[in-house]
């Protein structure tokens, strides 16, 4: 389960919040009359189910747990284990994911008569928005999904103490998130001021850590035991643990995430 969290961040790609949805492999994407669905990652399984699409999913990645539902779908391999002949065989007419480094997405592209489609999520607004490029082809309720979910994230008042931040992405080696990132997005919106200054996710030495003196260390909770070392060098710093599902995924739960964080920095 931490590797998901980890490839989810890594080979996520920024994009244009607004941009038109494509096929990678180049297919046309026909409107509304897609009904055999196989999510490539739990961020869009949780999308598409929160989108109203649930019933139309065949298949899902591994982890894929949320919601409960997706459980009882056939599953096609999780983030670095896709597997090709499983997905083909569930006969999908629309195959949805993530960036990823994964030589499945060419073979999806090559092998595959449905349109393979990626959702970068690279910003907390790109979770509305992407459920709207989604309604161009899968049907209106995306869109009241999309209205619902901006409603509430510009609902969620910023903590007042505006502590500077560090998000703990990986713990071997360290690894942080900067702008660029759904998680810096989160820290800023949420009240708090990233130290990382770098695009993207990145490596990050221990002794930089130290010299960024953050006032909160943010992580998610399944890396507790590179937390608790961390601890030992900065002693001043406030840790704060997340649900690690919910906040290393860019879906529709990580509101939940932000008025947490929102409330600790309060």
């Amino acid at each position: 389960m931490r590797l998901v969290g980890l490839f989810l961040a890594l080979w996520a790609i920024a994009l244009p919040a607004h941009a038109e949805l494509k096929a990678i492999n180049g297919l046309p994407l026909r409107r509304e009359s897609y009904r055999r669905i196989v999510s490539l990652a739990p961020s869009t399984t949780e999308l598409l189910y929160a989108a109203g699409w649930g019933d139309r999913v065949v298949g899902v990645s591994a982890a894929s747990d949320f919601p409960p539902e997706a459980r009882r779908k056939p599953q096609v391999g999780g983030a670095q284990s896709l597997n090709v002949e499983r997905i083909l065989a569930l006969k999908p007419d629309l195959i949805v994911g993530i960036p990823m480094k994964s030589p499945v997405l060419a073979q999806l592209g090559s092998l595959s008569t449905a349109p393979v489609v990626l959702l970068p999520g690279d910003t907390l607004d790109s979770i509305a928005s992407e459920a709207e490029q989604l309604s161009s082809v899968l049907g209106p309720s995306g869109r009241v999904f999309a209205s619902r979910f901006r409603r509430e994230l510009a609902a969620i008042a910023p903590g007042r103490r505006h502590p500077s931040v560090f998000y703990l992405v990986w713990d071997q080696p360290l690894m942080t998130a900067g702008p660029t990132t759904y998680l810096d997005d989160l820290i800023r919106r949420a009240g708090g001021r990233n130290v990382v200054s770098a695009s993207g996710y990145i490596s990050y030495s221990e002794e930089r850590l130290i010299a960024a003196h953050p006032d909160v260390v943010l992580y998610p909770d399944n890396l507790e035991p590179g937390a608790k070392r961390l601890r030992a060098r900065l002693p001043h710093a406030r840790f704060i643990g997340l649900n690690a599902d919910r906040v290393s995924r860019p879906g529709p739960r990580i509101l939940d995430v932000i008025r947490q964080v929102a409330r600790a920095f309060s």
